[in-house]
């Protein structure tokens, strides 16, 4: 008897996983259906322009991404800005905004995308910043190419919460797409180049101030394009 009812508790808890797991299928199914057909929930883009110029005594030069990137990004509004000050040390901001996550503009995460283009991320970490008033988890990477060293930071921003991993970024998405929230998500990166300095908690930390500081403006400028909405 005693076999008998751990064979059946064992089938129950085989059933209950397997229930668990269809049902994470099927939402997977019906969150891809939405993003290859659902249309975006507003025509508004958030004005990355008013992101200032000047921040800590880094003043910027403003680039603007390849067509051919944006294209492969599908991103609808971008910002790429390299910050200077006066001792020469960069620090680059990019800012990628999609509408809607639709099939040909899905969010690529730079743990795929740099080494895809010869980066090795060497460390992930994740790093504690102030962001709209709260201490808040970002990812942080170190990456190499050659002789050549980059600290990253980098999160996910809608006009509900900071997102800084990749599986829950989509889990938010296809949360808020059946509760028709606005779909519009940003795409924050900071970067600094370390090639040949010592202190690498040094520089994390002179770019950490830099992150916290601008992203009181673009917390405002997210939120004032979800106002307009």
């Amino acid at each position: 008897m005693t076999g008998i009812k751990m064979n059946r508790e064992m089938q129950e808890s085989e059933n209950k996983r397997l229930i668990a797991i269809s049902i994470v299928i099927l939402a997977l199914i019906v969150y891809s259906y939405h993003i290859r057909f659902a249309r975006p929930a507003s025509p508004s883009l958030p004005d990355l322009e008013r992101i200032p110029t000047e921040i800590l005594g880094f003043a910027s030069e403003e680039r603007s991404l390849p067509r051919e990137e944006i294209e492969v990004l599908g991103v609808d509004e971008s910002l790429v800005r390299i910050y200077r000050n006066r001792t020469g040390e960069e620090i680059t901001l990019l800012i990628g905004y999609f509408k809607t996550q639709q099939e040909n503009s899905q969010i690529h995460s730079p743990k795929h995308c740099y080494p895809g283009s010869g980066w090795d991320v060497t460390r992930e970490r994740t790093a504690k910043l102030t962001l709209s008033g709260q201490r808040e988890n970002v990812k942080y990477l170190l990456i190499s190419n050659g002789r050549q060293k980059r600290l990253v930071l980098y999160w996910f921003e809608n006009a509900h919460r900071i997102i800084t991993n990749e599986f829950a970024l989509k889990w938010y998405e296809m949360k808020n797409a059946f509760l028709g929230r606005s779909h519009g998500v940003a795409f924050i990166r900071f970067s600094i180049d370390i090639t040949g300095r010592g202190n690498v908690k040094e520089s994390l930390k002179e770019l950490m101030d830099f992150a916290e500081k601008a992203s009181e403006s673009i917390e405002d400028v997210l939120s004032a394009k979800e106002n307009d909405h």
